[in-house]
């Protein structure tokens, strides 16, 4: 797989230089085709990185790194899995201005491309921060509740140094 990855890597970084060249050297009319191919491109890059970042595990070189997700698993997983989503539809919406930009001509391309750009990952960071402050509860109200209802955790060192956290039994303090 990971030769797989190398390989289009490679070639896509090949093309994208390529096609610069051919924008600034080439014929007029390829002017028009090159911007609309390479945020193609970018869409579906967006596309399969959104469908990948779900599946990403806490790191601290791939996925969205904010302070509050590297500090807690479950916003980790909640950030990435919000992530995944807004790139999938960043992609989507890029690839239809595209086609409205085919259609229509209006040149608004490349100001769809930032606006969708900034505000999801204005979006994304946003989102992360909000997860974290409510506890992982952002959006299930049943889950702040049950988190409520349940004992505060004591944490006791195991036999083996490691520190453990654990509810006592009954229900009580």
């Amino acid at each position: 797989m990971w030769n797989v990855f190398t390989a289009c890597f490679t070639v896509g970084f090949v093309a994208f230089t390529w096609m610069t060249e051919l924008y600034l050297w080439g014929p007029g009319a390829v002017w028009q085709v090159v911007p609309r191919l390479l945020i193609a491109a970018v869409a579906a890059g967006l596309i399969a990185l959104g469908n990948y970042m779900p599946r990403i595990r806490q790191n601290y070189t791939m996925g969205a790194k904010t302070p509050w997700a590297l500090a807690d698993e479950h916003c980790w997983q909640r950030t990435q899995r919000m992530a995944g989503i807004v790139f999938i539809l960043g992609g989507v919406m890029l690839l239809a201005s595209i086609l409205e930009d085919l259609l229509l001509g209006t040149g608004v391309l490349v100001y769809v491309f930032l606006a969708l750009l900034l505000g999801g990952i204005a979006w994304v960071y946003l989102y992360s921060w909000l997860v974290y402050i409510r506890g992982g509860a952002l959006f299930c109200r049943a889950g702040a509740a049950f988190s409520a209802s349940l004992p505060p955790a004591r944490i006791t060192p195991a036999k083996s140094g490691t520190i453990t956290a654990s509810r006592p039994a009954g229900g009580k303090a």
